[in-house]
């Protein structure tokens, strides 16, 4: 199975970039992400902006004493697993949909409440992590000089 992945621009260099489905039943939201399929993240997150620009609640959703405290662009955040139901679907390069759900979604509000702090958090985009790619027994490809990138499952 492979998942073919987008090469795009992010903070001055070409990154892979994946697309899924993110369904929170209970909420009736469905939210279409572009994340960051990043090998030096250990952890899989969604974007605090996207949540919030859907009128997701985000304290509704995590417990706020559940946190890992976490290093993100120098600067230390608190990753929160999120904590409601939810479902990730992927379209794969054969147009099939596979549901492949991260052990743990984070999102990631800022150590310290302040202005600063939460411009810094709202800016952080969604991520997958190296966590996703070993739990499901993904595979990354990326070429940067001919803009292709695939995750692809061994078996």
């Amino acid at each position: 199975m492979r998942i073919q992945l987008k090469v795009e621009e992010l903070h001055g260099g070409l990154k892979p970039f994946i697309t899924f489905i993110c369904e929170f039943p209970r909420l009736h939201t469905r939210l279409l992400i572009n994340a960051f399929v990043d090998t030096g993240s250990s952890h899989t997150s969604i974007a605090l902006s996207q949540l919030l620009k859907r009128g997701i609640n985000v304290g509704g959703v995590i417990d706020k004493n559940d946190f890992e405290e976490i290093m993100i662009g120098g600067a230390k955040h608190k990753g929160h697993p999120i904590k409601e139901r939810f479902d990730v679907r992927f379209r794969t390069q054969d147009n099939k949909t596979v549901h492949l759900k991260p052990p743990k979604l984070y999102v990631y509000l800022p150590y310290t409440e302040n202005k600063e702090g939460w411009a810094l958090s709202y800016s952080l985009p969604s991520i997958i992590g190296v966590d996703f790619l070993i739990h499901h027994n993904l595979s990354l490809y990326f070429n940067p000089s001919k803009k292709v990138a695939w995750l692809e499952k061994e078996e």
